[in-house]
């Protein structure tokens, strides 16, 4: 409370009018006992409570006249008994502007009040009206006719807009409105005319009354007295037009309230006069707006816009239209669209009544989040109803580009939509920007409500974008949207969830791991936990080598899982991860052991889920690896039983034949193959490595078109995005190097190896996260060039390799188009030089080089190259130069790629031809520590011990290549690609 002597005294003509202002503030705060006890007392009231209690001490004589004052009293200690609401400094200016307030307005007669008047009840500035009521009451004031009239509209409005979040038409509002239609009934009888205004207004108000109080066959009732339908009294306001929107609206809900008591065959005779009864109501709505519109540009040129005691500007008061209006321009469409699907299967009148709303308000200040909803409403329904073929062109869009054509003259600075999706992406990019903009920021614990439902318009907003740009593969602009909704969703998991699976979709997996893992420090409990964790170890083995992180994410999802079928999945998951870092241990013993535990892991994961052959694959590809043929075999004959149409697991056993020295049989094997699967990329390459084992040089060469004729058909496809992935390129190797940029960097819009429809259903919540994990885990029958998969090694045969490996990567770079065909061009390369074809062999090189400079296997090409004219040279000297040439070319190569395997040998066997038996055993020691599976490799080293004369240890390496012979495949069991696919 204020103590007496901190109050400023007024002097004597203010201090005189004390009395009178006290009264108004006990009418004011007994009238809002009944939402103070409903517990939805805002400050403001309690302000005034405490304002009235102050003025009460300063003049006693205030409360005597007024009965209710000990009842007042009464509430308002109570209320300061549980809480102090305001400060003394914040009291003292309230209680200074209600006075300045009340003696201005007592100084208001004759037009300028009835212009105040006017202005408050178009602004529907009702607090301002309720300040000006004193005024209009008084003598020689000009309104005294309206006293009743404004009082009982004060009080409804009032009501209105104080429950307007919880107020619905129930007989309990009768007590609070009792008052006000005590005073329209007077007003009623006082009225001279029926023709009159005031008799128009009274009635309307009256209808409006009984509604919210449930009484609609009395609301009816009014409205009918009002002799609304007979047209013959004149709109003098704004006011007017509004109450005669509203009474159409009222009568279409009362006529819709009264259908269950009437027969059925008037029911279809009350709907359509309900319809009726809406789309006047719409129309005279959408007339209202327009001509309210008008009144406030003119209000803010002329500088006459008030300020209102809730904000700086008038404009609070006219930022929404009324729940009746708006209710109304929602329903007319919605109500024509069911009439519509119920004669015929689609009609454009619904759709068309939308149109006309939309391009109404769409310029328009008043009822902006109107407009955000019937720019969702009007997108669900051009995307789930309306087909492509049907779309045609509205009147009500040509109409308004018409008057803006007039108005912009040939420089046209406005978008009209020409398609089904130009309108439905304008329309979802509208209803974003408003959604956005009306999010609740502040986080307060009394606004969590209000800052969830707001959240959750704009979450509705982002689902149906990710529905139609997925659709698209507008991955970029969806990727940028979600950006921006981090700034006010930074709590929010779902949304985090959603960032990320845009991300991956347009190729940035770098920062999509960020926010995967942003997404999963969020503690929150959600269902999409599982999904996401097996996102992040995928992202993490598959594109950024991070084995270690790819094994906590799927233990973890492991632990989610809880023993039921994606178990399996996951230990899958975590046996790949392992098997990927076996493959980068050097020292063959750690490896060797590393392969056994994952061997074990896989048959973990086979015997969880028997008839998944994803995982029967891994286990044959693991089995070939450690050389045990016949158990790999089997397994991979079973992955064939599960899965006739699996290229890698065809792929794979054609190698164990040609480990098998079975080549006619892994001919056929893939010739077969090939003709199921035309654009296989592995499959043909292994077709062109046995094709040269029989000799076939025609068909060899034939292959090899065939392979550069398959990626310059992709080539067009593929640069009419590259010159912008370049930027994003650059940006994502920096961000690997930890060089973050900045949030904020423009990428490209690019094609996703991910199918569209997964991302959208997650989004929509179409698909539960245990199906969504399991596509995440899941492999597909198509074919590898077009599908993603882990690249497993660094090329270590001298065919075919290191193109097997690129060819499945899923990140399709602009360094793994060129890669890859640089690589073709080696292989071309190399055949030629086995077949001693040596002019043949530069132009591929050079081809090669100009494609892929840092290329290593070019390099090594180069040194092969080099040797073998060395080889022929009959001039010492040119020889010994070309042999140097040849050296520093492999040295080059490892230099690049230091695991290099071919690059060591050939290395070793010029060290051999210069004498350098001990730098040549060191070269081949190295091989055979780094891959002690090849046969060649210990065929070498035995050479270069017998020629140093150690044929003990030349015998046992010779007896160790003659027993690897038989197991040794045409290419690397470690080249085949380790897929993880998110389609199939």
């Amino acid at each position: 409370m204020i103590n007496q002597s901190t109050l400023t005294r007024p002097r004597t003509q203010t201090g005189m009018r004390n009395p009178t202002l006290a009264k108004l503030m006990f009418q004011y705060s007994f009238e809002m006992v009944a939402g103070w006890q409903n517990k939805r007392l805002f400050g403001k009231q309690k302000i005034c409570f405490q304002i009235a209690m102050e003025l009460v001490k300063q003049h006693p004589s205030a409360s005597n006249k007024n009965n209710e004052s000990k009842n007042v009293k009464t509430e308002v200690h109570e209320i300061l008994n549980d809480r102090q609401v305001a400060k003394k400094r914040l009291l003292i200016a309230r209680i200074r502007r209600y006075q300045k307030d009340e003696l201005m307005g007592s100084k208001l007669k004759g037009s300028r009040l009835e212009a105040e008047v006017d202005k408050c009840r178009s602004e529907c500035n009702w607090r301002r009206l309720g300040d000006v009521l004193l005024s209009v009451r008084s003598k020689n004031s000009g309104m005294q006719q309206f006293g009743d009239l404004l009082q009982a509209e004060y009080i409804i409005e009032s009501f209105i807009d104080e429950n307007s979040e919880l107020l619905e038409s129930t007989t309990e509002n009768k007590k609070h409105l009792e008052k006000a239609a005590k005073l329209l009934y007077n007003t009623l009888q006082s009225s001279v005319a029926e023709k009159s205004t005031i008799y128009l207004e009274a009635n309307l108000l009256l209808a409006k009354l009984h509604y919210y109080c449930a009484d609609y066959e009395q609301a009816m009732k009014d409205i009918d007295n009002s002799r609304l339908e007979f047209g013959d009294t004149p709109f003098e306001s704004l006011r007017d037009l509004r109450l005669v929107a509203e009474a159409y609206a009222i009568k279409g809900f009362s006529l819709e309230a009264t259908m269950k008591r009437l027969k059925k065959q008037d029911l279809e005779k009350s709907r359509m006069r309900a319809l009726f009864c809406f789309e006047k109501s719409a129309e005279l709505a959408i007339s209202y707006i327009q001509e309210l519109e008008k009144s406030i540009n003119l209000q803010s040129r002329s500088g006459m816009l008030s300020s209102s005691t809730n904000g700086t500007n008038g404009k609070h008061h006219v930022d929404r239209m009324g729940e009746l209006l708006e209710t109304t321009l929602e329903r007319v469409p919605m109500l024509r669209l069911r009439q519509n699907l119920i004669d015929r299967p689609w009609d454009d009148e619904g759709v068309e009544w939308y149109r006309r709303i939309m391009t109404s308000l769409g310029d328009k200040v008043v009822g902006e989040k109107l407009q955000q909803r019937l720019s969702r409403q009007l997108a669900e329904v051009l995307i789930r109803g309306m087909p492509d073929c049907g779309y045609m062109e509205s009147q009500s869009v040509s109409t308004k580009s018409q008057n803006l054509r007039f108005y912009t003259g040939s420089h046209k600075s406005y978008f009209s939509p020409a398609s089904r999706i130009e309108e439905i992406l304008l329309l979802l990019l509208i209803s974003e920007v408003l959604a956005t903009k009306d999010v609740v920021l502040n986080r307060a614990e009394e606004l969590t409500t209000s800052r969830q439902n707001s959240l959750h318009v704009a979450k509705s907003v982002y689902n149906l974008l990710t529905l139609v740009l997925s659709a698209l593969r507008q991955y970029e602009l969806l990727s940028s949207i979600h950006e921006k909704a981090m700034k006010f969703a930074n709590e929010d998991k779902y949304l985090w969830f959603q960032f990320a699976l845009t991300l991956l979709c347009h190729g940035r997996y770098v920062r999509a791991s960020r926010i995967l893992s942003q997404c999963l420090a969020i503690e929150q409990y959600d269902d999409s936990a599982l999904a996401q964790h097996i996102f992040a170890a995928n992202v993490a083995l598959e594109h950024l080598d991070q084995y270690d992180e790819a094994v906590v994410h799927a233990e973890k999802a492991m632990e989610l899982c809880e023993g039921n079928w994606l178990a399996g999945r996951c230990l899958l998951l975590k046996a790949v991860a392992l098997s990927m870092k076996a493959e980068t241990v050097v020292r063959y013993n750690n490896r060797n052991e590393m392969r056994l535990k994952v061997i074990k892991l896989f048959e973990d994961a086979a015997a969880m889920d028997p008839l998944d052959d994803l995982t029967h694959y891994y286990c044959a590809r693991q089995y070939a690896i450690a050389r045990d043929l016949q158990v790999a075999r089997d397994w991979c004959e079973r992955t064939l039983e599960l899965n006739p149409e699996m290229p890698l697991a065809i792929m794979l056993l054609a190698l164990i034949f040609t480990a098998q020295k079975d080549y006619k049989a892994a001919l056929e094997l893939i010739i077969d193959a090939i003709e199921d699967f035309p654009t296989n990329y592995p499959l043909t390459v292994l077709k062109l490595m046995l094709e040269i084992k029989f000799g076939r040089v025609d068909e060899a060469l034939a292959s090899s078109h065939h392979l550069l004729y398959f990626w310059k058909s992709r080539e067009t496809s593929f640069f009419e995005e590259s010159n912008t992935h370049i930027v994003r390129t650059g940006s994502e190797e920096s961000q690997k190097n930890g060089r973050n940029e900045s949030l904020l960097r423009s990428l490209s819009s690019r094609d996703a190896v991910t199918a569209t429809p997964y991302i959208a259903a997650a989004s929509l919540g179409i698909l539960s996260s245990s199906a969504l994990a399991s596509m995440s885990a899941s492999v597909g029958a198509s074919d590898t060039a077009d599908n993603g998969s882990v690249y497993t090694t660094q090329g270590t045969s001298d065919y075919g390799t290191s193109t097997v490996s690129l060819c499945s990567r899923q990140s399709r770079t602009m360094e793994t188009h060129f890669m890859m065909k640089a690589n073709i061009w080696l292989e071309l390369a190399e055949l030629f030089l086995d077949l001693g074809r040596m002019e043949d062999v530069r132009p591929c090189i050079e081809e090669a080089s100009a494609l892929y400079p840092s290329s290593h296997q070019a390099l090594y090409i180069k040194g092969r190259l080099l040797a073998a004219r060395a080889a022929k040279c009959e001039n010492t000297a040119k020889c010994e130069h070309l042999r140097s040439d040849a050296k520093a070319s492999l040295l080059g190569a490892l230099a690049i790629a230091p695991s290099h395997v071919s690059s060591l040998r050939h290395l070793a066997r010029i060290y051999r031809l210069e004498g350098n038996i001990p730098m040549a055993e060191k070269m081949l020691r190295d091989v055979v520590q780094i891959d002690p599976l090849h046969n060649d490799s210990w065929q070498a080293l035995g050479l270069i011990l017998s020629e140093d004369g150690r044929f003990e240890e030349a015998l046992e390496c010779y007896s160790i290549a003659s027993a690897l012979n038989s197991s040794t495949p045409l290419i690397p069991f470690s080249s085949l690609p380790v897929l993880i696919h998110t389609s199939r």
